[in-house]
């Protein structure tokens, strides 16, 4: 698998603009799966579809890149809303989660490098332009140093320091709530769902709790791993990460060393703000499958 960190080029360029060195990787990368789906399984390439999330809207070359990419290869790329995107990413959790769930009581939770949705079956959808990569620029800030470089150790008061600021962005922008919401986050019976890669910060949580630097690790079980995860939980196995370095996360099997510590505090951050007491994670490769189950009903209906 090939990483292309577009937010944090974002953030490390300091302007609006995605460098040419990111987009001639993102490039690189779409011609070569474009030719994988071609040749190993027989799509043509006017029957491919693919979307630009939050790193595309918020540069300003990014639907232009995004256009010029289309016509080189001849696929079809393009921007997409927050509001589709949170669309898409309850469709997928929709179609992952079992049948028997009610759907109506499921709050998915989208978090990326650039954004995070919460979205409901009615269509209902909190946005926040704070993703993994933001936040990991908040820590570069914080710590003085290039976002091209490792924060890792993170100190205790850094970490208070990243949580403020995190904390001052909610405050800024969920602090009134309509009612809709209000009442959703009451529910006894609500159930948030995390969903994306391998990457993400659910799945970083996740490969923490479920390793050997937790104490509890007996509990949850090493063989059938524990798909939750409480604030509680994310909030001790915290504790226990901060101070490490790059190698020490290395050896323990972790991915994207250098944002471990800054996806844990978004993590905590959002589920402090609102009151959530869990999170299940549903593993998914992006958006995919609840694109296609959206383009089926489509057809169907």
């Amino acid at each position: 698998a090939v990483e292309i960190h577009l937010a944090r080029d974002l953030e490390r360029t300091g302007t609006a603009v995605l460098s040419e060195e990111v987009l001639t990787q993102a490039e690189s990368v779409l011609s070569n799966m474009a030719e994988i789906c071609q040749s190993r399984f027989m799509v043509p390439k006017e029957n491919m579809i693919g979307f630009g999330t939050q790193v595309f809207r918020s540069a300003e070359n990014g639907e232009q890149f995004l256009a010029l990419i289309s016509q080189k290869l001849g696929v079809r790329i393009s921007v997409i809303s927050q509001n589709q995107e949170s669309a898409i990413g309850f469709a997928t959790a929709n179609a992952l989660l079992p049948e028997t769930v009610n759907k109506e009581d499921v709050i998915c939770w989208d978090s990326g490098g650039a954004s995070f949705q919460l979205s409901t079956a009615s269509g209902k959808t909190l946005e926040g332009r704070l993703g993994s990569a933001i936040v990991c620029g908040m820590i570069s800030k914080i710590k003085g140093i290039p976002v091209t470089e490792s924060p890792n150790p993170v100190s205790e008061n850094e970490v208070h320091q990243l949580d403020e600021n995190i904390m001052n962005y909610m405050l800024e922008n969920f602090a009134e709530l309509e009612n809709f919401w209000s009442k959703k986050w009451k529910c006894p019976n609500r159930r948030v769902v995390g969903i994306s890669g391998k990457t993400c910060i659910f799945a970083t949580c996740m490969h923490a709790l479920n390793s050997k630097l937790n104490p509890d690790l007996q509990l949850r079980g090493k063989l059938t791993p524990n798909p939750h995860m409480s604030f509680e939980e994310v909030e001790k196995i915290r504790a226990i990460l901060i101070g490490r370095k790059d190698e020490e996360f290395r050896e323990l099997g972790f991915m994207q060393v250098q944002m471990i510590i800054p996806k844990l505090a978004l993590l905590r951050a959002v589920m402090k703000f609102f009151n959530i007491n869990t999170v299940e994670y549903v593993p998914s490769t992006g958006g995919c499958i609840g694109f296609l189950s959206l383009k089926l009903k489509t057809q169907i209906q």
